[in-house]
């Protein structure tokens, strides 16, 4: 199973959650972890706005395969963003996770998240509580 954990998993699993240490055994039993260059940046701002290392962010980066966000992904993500804000109205869908939604799609990747309205977005492993 190749996965994409999103920065809400990544949080989680930081803080040595629950749910963080459910996270860590999906990506310690997957064959591919692919790391967006968004999560990092993400993950980046989290850790800077909390007053943690950002060393932390070169270890999540060595868990995987870092990928770039490129053109075809971009356009998609931007098409698949605005019909779900056209459709559903749904606020809590951001540009970043349809970045990130449509990153997995192209690795043939499971999102690995905590953010229920990923289900919107295609297939990932939601993290319960």
């Amino acid at each position: 199973m190749i996965v994409i954990p999103d920065t809400s998993a990544l949080v989680e699993l930081i803080r040595g959650t629950e749910k963080g240490k459910a996270v860590l055994k999906i990506l310690n039993e997957s064959e591919l972890v692919i790391i967006p260059t968004l999560v990092l940046a993400e993950l980046s701002s989290f850790l800077e706005r909390n007053g943690v290392d950002l060393s932390v962010v070169g270890m999540i980066a060595d868990m995987g395969l870092v990928v770039p966000l490129d053109r075809e992904v971009a356009i998609k993500a931007g098409k698949l963003h605005a019909k779900i804000r056209r459709r559903n109205k749904n606020k809590h869908v951001s540009l970043a996770d349809c970045i990130i939604a449509e990153t997995a799609k192209r690795y043939g990747a499971l999102v690995v998240t905590t953010d229920h309205h990923f289900r919107l977005l295609g297939d990932a492993i939601i993290i319960e509580s």
